[in-house]
């Protein structure tokens, strides 16, 4: 029986699995494949290559500009990769609690 904590990435997010070029830098958010997706101005990292598959919850890495691709991000809140990144629409989230709309006339008077 695996009574593992190990938390791990689920849902639609692309960061839950590594891409599959045969490439081993990350994917980033405007299309090229690089390790300097955030300070080269390439859109972010979308997705980890395999050879370092999970992306981390912290920004640490590329200048602490960008999220870290790594075997192992170690425990959730742990230094220095903070675990792994969670897909932000996965569950458990409760639904957003509704917010009353009684400020809506005061939006249109500026």
């Amino acid at each position: 029986e695996d009574n593992s904590t190990e938390v791990k990435c689920v849902g639609e997010c692309p960061y839950c699995t590594p891409h599959e070029d045969d490439d081993s830098m990350p994917s980033c958010g405007k299309g090229e494949n690089s390790w300097a997706c955030a300070s080269s101005n390439k859109g972010g990292r979308i997705q980890c290559p395999k050879v370092a598959p999970v992306m981390c919850a912290y920004k640490k890495c590329d200048g602490d500009m960008d999220y870290c691709c790594e075997k192992d991000c170690g425990a959730l809140g742990s230094e220095p990769f903070g675990g792994p990144r969670l897909c932000d629409g996965a569950p458990p989230t409760p639904p957003p609690t509704p917010v009353p709309t009684n400020n809506s006339t005061e939006d249109n008077s500026t």
